[in-house]
């Protein structure tokens, strides 16, 4: 649940925007759907199966997000400046924070949900995802669950393995693009994912895949994924100029319920990276 709700007989937004998406992907599914990470998700990610022409783009934007939005009564702030025929794009759904002005808040007062349209999903599963306030419910408040429609729901989702995997290269991507503002997230993210992770040949072969998919998307969205790039020259050097460490410390451990600091998450990327393509390349 990422912002308040009004009326009883308006849904949550993930529940709103489900009916419309074939996949999510990213931290909502890790905190939703597998419950493998601790941290707070700060958007929604999604993506579809196929690709999307320029008049279903223009459908999705119009048609889709802004109905969306007047359903939960929230205002997309970057509605207008959004080019629908772009292969990535976010839309920002404001609301109104409960706590306005008077703490320092980490979380900005909207929901991002950003569509990417250059990226399929896969391998894929159904899971039912959850919410904060129904995890804090439980069993209780049976009748207050249904009102404001808090139950589970099922929704189409990646798989762990190729999660973990384009979040090892996006690491990589955002160090060659400069760009370590709100990105540490994913060292955390790396680190937790790991732990429910085999390495086999399958794993393996997966990475050979998902690295062939990324260089379809382009060195602009990915340039990290060309086989051309050492892969394991970018991760020392991203340790040893400790390019996101600033990020960790101001903004992730702000968003983790747990207290893995940026020396741990940081080595684990190392050792893993390593491990993973050493055996390959």
């Amino acid at each position: 649940m990422l912002c308040p709700i009004g009326q009883s007989n308006e849904k949550p937004p993930l529940q709103a925007f489900a009916k419309w998406w074939e996949y999510v992907t990213g931290g909502t599914s890790l905190s939703k759907a597998f419950h493998v990470i601790d941290r707070f998700s700060e958007d929604i990610d999604i993506t579809f199966t196929e690709h999307l022409g320029e008049a279903r783009r223009k459908k999705l934007k119009y048609n889709i997000l802004k109905p969306i939005a007047e359903e939960l009564g929230m205002n997309i702030r970057n509605f207008d400046s959004v080019e629908s025929d772009k292969n990535l794009n976010h839309y920002d759904f404001y609301y109104e924070s409960v706590i306005h002005d008077r703490v320092i808040n980490a979380i900005p007062p909207y929901v991002r949900l950003e569509t990417s349209l250059m990226s399929y999903a896969f391998p894929t599963e159904e899971r039912a995802l959850e919410n904060y306030i129904l995890d804090a419910l439980g069993n209780d408040e049976k009748a207050l669950i249904a009102a404001y429609a808090l139950g589970t729901f099922p929704m189409k989702v990646q798989s762990l393995n190729r999660t973990l995997i384009d979040k090892i290269f996006a690491v990589c991507d955002y160090y060659m693009q400069g760009k370590s503002q709100r990105n540490a997230r994913y060292l955390y993210d790396i680190y937790k994912l790991s732990e429910h992770i085999v390495i086999d040949d399958e794993f393996l072969k997966l990475v050979d895949e998902v690295r062939n998919h990324r260089i379809e998307m382009g060195t602009k969205i990915a340039p990290s994924a060309p086989f051309d790039v050492d892969i394991l020259e970018v991760v020392r050097k991203i340790g040893d100029e400790n390019f996101y460490k600033s990020d960790y410390k101001e903004t992730t451990i702000k968003l983790i319920s747990d207290s893995l600091n940026y020396e741990t998450v940081m080595k684990h990327y190392e050792e893993l990276a390593e491990t993973i393509f050493s055996h390959i390349y």
